[in-house]
């Protein structure tokens, strides 16, 4: 599968999140990586790092939800671009308590290669013939990875963005293109602290609250569309990837009180349908990537928070719009003690599901 010119990076990485099986070990599947049908690599040694370590450069330390990481190259052009990029994730205090995982960009053969640069992990390659034009986005799809794999009970990773606002959290759930990164970039543009724009953390941990951790992945924004007249990023790519500082604050943990699924809608003004929890258990689903891994042990933990958390769809076109009704929204809910709107557990079973589906399909 090759990367068309203008495809979206969040949609590409999105591709790749929802296929992801972390027991599977390191390597991602050849037909989910950035690569061409047709390139000119090199044949020997890609497999194995070629740099002297004492040669590289290091930035880092950074975070990926709970887990420290580094990044070195011999080329220090490419890790200032990195460094930059990722400068939401900085370790606060400039320090890892335990090893950090490394990983090293390397460039794999002369200049006129078209795919040039290589990506390991720890030694162990995870693509050995990467683009000079993706070479970035691939670093952010490993660094997304590290989350998905550290994220374990009592944390469920959603395909989403989660914003929060005056110490509530929302969550935009929904497919690739459904508008959820341009209208969290519009919202943190707006005022409200991003938590992240492409997964989310949910916590488990407390029995009545579901908290929102957060995921500083920088923001893909779209040359043309309404964020890139906000920012001021130099280039002429189809699309960029901006660190959410630049758009606006940055969200702490917050518990949850609203799930929301966008999508565009010619003329829309933000109008919100509210969601039975068997639609919503419905939608979130189809956003979880730790499913088929966790199984029904998942799936019984979103079947409770759907009963407990009002959901909606929302219709979007105009942005202001939209941000205005999620506001009004958010500051009508209560952190403890939900008005669900007459929504409750019966909302599964009359909307016609089984809750012990993923279970029986788990150990089939």
């Amino acid at each position: 599968m090759s990367l068309e010119p203008g495809e979206p990076i969040g949609g590409r990485l999105a591709g790749s999140i929802r296929r992801v099986q972390t027991e599977t070990g390191h390597d991602l599947p050849v037909s989910d990586s950035p690569r061409s049908d047709s390139i000119v690599t090199a044949d020997v040694g890609s497999d194995v790092p070629r740099s002297s370590p004492a040669d590289r450069r290091r930035v880092g330390p950074f975070l990926a939800d709970r887990q420290a990481f580094v990044i070195e190259s011999t080329d220090t052009e490419l890790l200032a671009t990195i460094d930059d990029c990722l400068c939401d994730l900085r370790h606060p205090d400039g320090s890892a308590e335990t090893d950090p995982i490394v990983l090293l960009i390397e460039r794999n053969g002369p200049s006129w290669l078209t795919h040039p640069w290589a990506l390991y992990r720890d030694g162990e390659p995870c693509e050995t013939t990467v683009t000079g034009d993706y070479i970035v986005p691939y670093v952010l799809w490993e660094v997304t990875r590290l989350v998905l794999e550290s994220a374990v009970a009592p944390t469920i990773p959603i395909h989403a963005a989660a914003l929060a606002r005056n110490g509530k959290a929302v969550v935009l759930c929904g497919p690739s293109h459904a508008g959820k990164s341009t209208l969290a970039a519009w919202l943190t543009h707006r005022g409200w602290g991003v938590l992240t724009d492409e997964v989310g953390l949910l916590d488990i941990s407390e029995p009545t609250t579901t908290t929102v951790r957060p995921f500083w992945r920088p923001v893909g924004v779209r040359r043309g569309g309404p964020i890139d007249a906000v920012v001021d990023v130099p280039g002429d790519e189809a699309e960029v990837l901006v660190p959410a500082t630049r758009l606006g604050g940055l969200g702490e943990p917050a518990p949850l009180v609203a799930l929301v699924c966008p999508a565009y809608a010619d003329g829309a003004d933000g109008e919100l349908t509210p969601l039975s929890p068997a639609e919503a258990l419905t939608n979130v689903a189809e956003q979880l990537p730790s499913l088929a891994r966790d199984g029904s042990t998942v799936f019984h933990a979103l079947a409770e928070i759907v009963t407990r958390v009002p959901s909606f769809a929302l219709s979007v076109d105009d942005l202001d719009s939209a941000a205005a009704t999620l506001a009004d929204l958010v500051d009508g809910l209560d952190t403890g003690g939900l008005d669900t709107g007459g929504l409750d557990a019966d909302g599964l079973e009359t909307g016609g599901l089984d809750t012990d589906g993923p279970e029986q399909e788990a150990t089939a």
